[in-house]
């Protein structure tokens, strides 16, 4: 049956790797569940159906069986009549009734190997629904476990890789440079004091020599 192949494929399907795949694994199980829910339904409704079609067909094979007797009535009447003309054409009615009486035991056998085999896939089914409901909360406790190694190990792969030694070697070069221009900031104004300083002598010492020489201001 098709509805039975589209719910088989779905536990044939790899599950962990639908986990692996999935932004949210709980979301991806329900969705299973869900289509399982979906798959049980609708063969259950197959097998409501294929019930339905015994009880018409038995319906239809009784009223062939009451034909076929009648039928015979008709020819045993029509040959104490010594009418076989008549007989004839009763037992022709008869076995026409007969042909389609055999056919229709024929499909009512077949609807009953069909149903047999729908409550066996439903009965499957529904233990593999069981089964599934059973399994998400350990299915969903591996993806979370899974999340998070994959997370560790990118945490561990970035902080061994070349990338983080990188920028810490940048961060390194940045503070020197800003300890290289303090100092230079703090040298050149230490230097202009220092020059101011030695002007200032300068010029006091150019005084005392110039009034000495009688040269300085009055």
């Amino acid at each position: 049956m098709g509805i039975f192949k589209r719910a088989k494929d779905i536990f044939t399907a790899n599950v962990n790797s639908m986990l692996d795949h999935a932004e949210n694994p709980e979301a991806m199980i329900n969705q299973i569940v869900r289509e399982l829910e979906v798959a049980i339904s609708d063969l259950k409704c197959s097998c409501a159906n294929k019930v339905a079609e015994k009880k018409s067909l038995e319906r239809r094979i009784k009223d062939l069986e009451g034909e076929i007797a009648r039928w015979n009535e008709r020819a045993e009447l029509a040959i104490n009549n010594g009418k076989d003309d008549l007989a004839k054409e009763a037992l022709r009615e008869k076995n026409i009734a007969s042909e389609k009486n055999n056919q229709l035991v024929k499909d009512s056998a077949k609807i009953d190997v069909d149903v047999d085999s729908c409550k066996d896939q439903v009965m499957k089914l529904e233990e593999k629904l069981v089964e599934m409901v059973n399994k998400k909360k350990d299915l969903l406790t591996r993806a979370e476990r899974a999340e998070e190694r994959n997370y560790t190990n990118t945490v561990i792969n970035k902080a061994s890789g070349v990338e983080i030694l990188e920028k810490f070697s940048r961060f390194e070069s940045k503070i020197e440079r800003m300890e290289a221009e303090a100092e230079i900031f703090g040298t050149n104004s230490s230097t202009q004091f220092e020059d101011l300083e030695r002007d200032s002598k300068v010029e006091e010492e150019l005084e005392a020599l110039k009034q000495k020489l009688g040269k300085g201001k009055k």
